[in-house]
């Protein structure tokens, strides 16, 4: 009878051994396989699902991708910071995180609008009569001193240009890295129709832009008014306002790598 026992312990010790054993493989094999998938969308720039394969058995390096592109995990609507700019009116305490608006996202990329009026400038600093968009002061500005500023060499090798020859209605075309919205676009966001000229000429309170502390001080008269590029119609800029009054607010637009 002993002999029995002994031969039934050796049995179960066995089985659990080998159950423990073979759990182990199959745990090894599943967690190399949501490795691969993990890396395999990494390298394709779908972070989004590599975050997801990650978390089971590398929670870290999900947390990392979250961390390094946040956009992936954002929808249409939604706030995320990216580059700095004086906002508070207050200059030694440094320049603030900028806030930015996801307009809508595109293969590995997304487009932002800056969430508050930034700046005040002219289109046109030399004449009245602008020559368009991809000439005025107000570009220049935008692509290189506030782009310079504003963002950190990192965050610039992000910013993929923006060339809007390819728009429909802009017959001279200009690649820049920051841009104004566009008519075409304000009427998909804005349901403003740009056909119609006593559309874009009458108020729009749900279009008065939030100014910036520091534009508040300096710009006390601009009250909410931005531009936008108006360069397929008459060359130049339309300024969307509250009350049909004049402005020269500016909300840039990037589109960022995700």
């Amino acid at each position: 009878m002993d002999g029995v026992k002994k031969n039934s312990v050796k049995s179960v010790i066995f089985w659990f051994v080998l159950a423990v054993f073979s759990g182990f493989i199959l745990l090894s094999v599943v967690r190399m396989y949501l490795a691969s998938k993990g890396d395999a969308y990494y390298k394709q720039g779908n972070f989004q699902k590599a975050s997801k394969y990650y978390s089971i058995f590398q929670p870290e390096m999900a947390d990392l991708i979250r961390k390094t592109h946040p956009f992936c995990f954002l929808g249409d609507g939604e706030v995320v910071t990216f580059g700095r700019y004086e906002q508070d009116g207050d200059e030694e305490n440094g320049r603030e995180p900028i806030e930015w608006t996801i307009m809508t996202k595109e293969e590995n990329k997304v487009l932002l609008i800056s969430k508050n009026i930034l700046e005040c400038m002219p289109f046109e600093k030399e004449s009245d009569d602008s020559m368009g968009w991809h000439v005025s002061t107000l570009r220049d500005w935008m692509n290189d001193e506030f782009y310079f500023i504003s963002f950190s060499p990192e965050e610039r090798s992000r910013i993929k240009p923006y060339n809007s020859k390819s728009e429909k209605f802009d017959t001279n075309g200009a690649e820049q890295n920051v841009f104004l919205l566009d008519l075409f676009n304000m009427e998909k966001i804005y349901d403003i129709s740009y056909h119609t000229t006593s559309d874009l000429s009458r108020p729009h309170s749900d279009v008065s832009g939030i100014q910036t502390e520091y534009v508040e001080q300096k710009y006390p008269k601009n009250e909410g008014r931005w531009w936008v590029d108006n360069s397929f119609r008459d060359g130049d800029g339309f300024l969307m306002n509250g009350d049909g009054s004049l402005g020269t607010g500016v909300r840039p637009m990037i589109w960022v790598e995700q």
